[in-house]
């Protein structure tokens, strides 16, 4: 009984979550969210997969190994699409095709059930799945015992390339976030430092076991339970971060492509036509001078045909910061700024980049610390709730977060 109940909890999980973002679909659409939909749905037949194989459901297993195979494949690409669905307009084509990996491995692993007898069958299953050899096997067998170990090779493979794009696709997303905006709370991946962990930890958690095999869990409760409370808490985690994700690349480009219609309804230009301005190959949403905002967070930028930065911005920035704190103004962004300033954000993120070393939302966070702990010391009777207020924050939560990431500065 106790082992059964291991057995179903990765199953349970994923169904729910899948449940879940259906419903959460029917609510508010998103492209990103109906790919995670996708992961959670390949989870949970990749789990009702090991439920036949822990059940020891021979009769069903030609079946169940065969979706298996492909499921297990498939899990780890859909979730870096969804990472990418996120943080990029676009997903690259190739990744889409990776997919099609999966669905061959799948249906040769199904062809080979087909081909092989009763016995050759029974033998394969006995042998390769619950003991974990291959003596024994023969002709078909055999070939289907090579089908599961290249599987397992591009299993780990598929689950480092995932870690390694997901993180940096990531921390990009996240650079980008803080080169527009000084409020990034709920902007930036929602629990981004747990994500990452999470992959870390599911990655390696996933490899061994898969290294190992399944037929080395199938026989003790102890062995079950480990694997599978700990993968039930990591996809329940992941799932429920993405439930919880509502900003994306979609919104920054809406308010992109908003923000230039206005500006030509401003200038007594047409609006019609125009070009959404995150459209790009690299991250959403274009400065001007064709660069990207994800390459002015890194220092990347075109050396020809940009001119250097005025002498009098930086001074005009520090007047606006110092004698009018504007950055108490909540919800403060980049444009806002650009625009008092009358100047373009390529030139005011390469005066914060070049010269201070600070992204926007660094920028404006530490003049909003710097005055928080002036306002304290002139006044120790202020609610720090005032106090976040005073400075330009909307939530408590994001007040403390800078209070500590910008202790003494």
């Amino acid at each position: 009984m106790l082992q059964s109940i291991f057995f179903s909890m990765p199953l349970f999980v994923c169904g729910i979550l899948s449940v879940e973002l259906a419903l959460s679909l029917l609510r508010w659409q998103s492209p990103a969210r109906r790919w995670l939909l996708a992961w959670a749905l390949t989870a949970t037949v990749l789990y009702g997969g090991h439920l036949v194989f822990f059940h020891r459901l021979t009769a069903w297993l030609p079946l169940s190994d065969s979706l298996y195979v492909a499921a297990n494949l498939a899990v780890y690409p859909l979730y870096l699409i969804y990472i990418y669905r996120l943080t990029r307009r676009r997903v690259p084509r190739w990744m889409v095709a990776v997919l099609a990996v999966p669905v061959v491995a799948g249906v040769v692993t199904g062809v080979l059930y087909g081909v092989m007898d009763a016995e050759e069958t029974r033998t394969f299953v006995e042998r390769y799945l619950y003991e974990g050899t291959t003596e024994g096997l023969r002709g078909v067998a055999m070939t289907q015992a090579v089908v599961h170990t290249v599987c397992k090779v591009l299993f780990a493979a598929g689950v480092l390339t995932t870690v390694g794009l997901g993180i940096r696709q990531i921390r990009r997303y996240n650079r980008l976030v803080e080169s527009l905006y000084a409020d990034t709370e709920h902007k930036t991946l929602e629990g981004v430092h747990v994500v990452l962990v999470l992959l870390v930890a599911t990655s390696v958690v996933s490899i061994v076991a898969n290294a190992i095999g399944r037929a080395w869990f199938a026989d003790s409760v102890w062995l079950t339970a480990i694997p599978s409370a700990v993968f039930s808490a990591l996809l329940f985690a992941l799932g429920w971060q993405g439930l919880c994700q509502m900003f994306s690349i979609e919104d920054i480009a809406a308010e992109e492509d908003e923000g230039t219609a206005t500006a030509l309804q401003h200038s007594g230009q047409p609006a019609m036509g125009l070009e959404p301005s995150g459209r790009t190959a690299g991250v959403a949403t274009v400065l001007p001078h064709g660069e990207t905002a994800a390459e002015a967070t890194k220092g990347v930028l075109p050396s020809a045909g940009l001119p250097p930065l005025p002498s009098h911005l930086r001074p005009r920035l520090e007047r606006l910061m110092q004698e009018e704190r504007i950055f108490t103004q909540p919800d403060l962004k980049l444009d806002d700024l650009a625009n008092m300033l009358g100047t373009n954000r390529t030139y005011l993120l390469r005066c914060m980049k070049e010269e201070m070393g600070m992204s926007f939302s660094e920028y404006i966070n530490r003049h909003r610390i710097a005055y928080a702990r002036r306002l304290h010391e002139e006044n120790p009777k202020l609610l720090k709730s005032e106090v976040a207020q005073m400075v330009g924050y909307s939530s408590m939560s994001s007040f403390y977060r800078n209070l500590h990431s910008y202790d003494g500065a």
